[in-house]
């Protein structure tokens, strides 16, 4: 393996798990933060400050069910979007 070239063997589709393979030594990872998010207590966390990396959202709901408060959460993130 070159050096810089990640050796990527896992990819994982929730942060927990991804949190989970790296508590056991099987990695490292860059995560979101949030309010409430725990980790495990033998994590090192390290925030990443002043960052100026672009990214892509989506949003879903469950397609044929709409409701007036799903209507309104649509109108924000279209506004927000622009």
């Amino acid at each position: 393996m070159k050096r810089g070239n990640p050796n990527v063997v896992q990819e994982v589709s929730t942060i927990a798990a991804q949190l989970n393979l790296i508590s056991v030594g099987m990695g490292i990872g860059l995560a979101v933060m949030g309010k409430g998010f725990t980790y495990p207590n033998n994590l090192a966390v390290v925030p990443l400050e002043s960052l100026n990396y672009p990214t892509s959202f989506i949003f879903g709901w469950v397609k044929g069910e709409r409701t007036p408060i799903l209507d309104r959460m649509i109108e924000i993130v279209r506004e927000l979007a622009k």
